[in-house]
């Protein structure tokens, strides 16, 4: 609760978006109290392209936010990154897509336009006034006839980075994810588990207008998901996907019966607006 020079009490409003091309910002927005933040979608796990080593794990999507931007009652334009998919055939890590709000129809190359999270693995730098990486992708086992894949990276957050995910350790385990947002995201999954879900945020609503827009509704948690973890080689159940958002998903394995295994999806990325009216 925040209270202007008149005393009056202003209450906490929390929007999170999970899709959509623009958004028009309420009458209620505070053009002083505000943050706009953004996590960006998260890499799928590799596949395994039958080699000396098991499949490399996903990178997290990372975070940016912005504070005091946009007016009342103004339409912005958005992307909310979306997670890499896996590929049956042997493949790298596929990058998740940015996340991001503009004053432009192009994603912002500086502050005074908006805010951008780089997807897991894209290479980009975010843009904002607070950034976080997410964490790498674990390496997979290398060597002999059976190799497990790597854990997902878990996906930054307003508080850290995200942790990176494990490497793979034996044909029977596999690398774990890794954790998001430091130590307050969603924990990373063991072998062949998802990562989990973020709940450092919690929708108050859920009103905002939009092009397309998806907006998750009152009471709900989320936050900064876990890496997935990579597929164990002796069960070969494939990669598992990373936690919402933004976590990285787990690498695949090989063994020589099977073949390639394919890694999880990294999920996909949001948008957080917070403002006080």
């Amino acid at each position: 609760m925040a209270f202007l020079g008149s005393g009056k009490k202003l209450t906490k409003q929390v929007a999170i978006i999970t899709g959509g091309t623009t958004v028009s910002l309420p009458a209620s927005w505070n053009p002083s109290n505000n943050t706009i933040e953004c996590i960006g979608g998260g890499a799928s796990g590799g596949t395994s392209a039958g080699g000396s080593t098991g499949a490399t794990g996903g990178a997290g999507g990372s975070y940016a936010k912005i504070a005091n931007f946009g007016s009342p009652s103004t339409s912005y334009y958005m992307v909310v990154g979306s997670g890499g998919t896996t590929v049956s055939s042997p493949v790298n890590p596929v990058s998740g897509s940015n996340t991001w709000l503009s004053t432009t129809s192009t994603q912002p190359t500086s502050t005074s336009q908006g805010v951008m999270a780089a997807g897991g693995g894209y290479g980009s730098t975010s843009i904002g006034t607070t950034t976080f990486i997410g964490g790498s992708g674990g390496a997979g086992l290398s060597g002999g006839s059976s190799r497990s894949g790597g854990g997902g990276g878990g996906a930054a957050g307003p508080n850290a980075a995200g942790n990176n995910g494990g490497n793979a350790t034996s044909q029977s385990v596999a690398g774990s994810g890794g954790q998001g947002d430091g130590t307050l995201g969603g924990a990373g999954g063991a072998s062949g588990i998802s990562g989990n879900p973020g709940t450092e945020y919690t929708a108050s609503n859920n009103s905002i207008s939009g092009t397309g827009i998806a907006l998750l509704v009152p009471s709900t948690s989320a936050g900064s998901g876990g890496g997935g973890g990579g597929d164990a080689s002796i069960t070969s159940g494939g990669g598992a996907s990373g936690g919402s958002y933004g976590g990285g998903g787990g690498g695949g394995s090989y063994t020589s019966g099977n073949g390639d295994i394919a890694g999880g999806n990294g999920a996909n990325g949001m948008i957080i607006l917070t403002w006080y009216a």
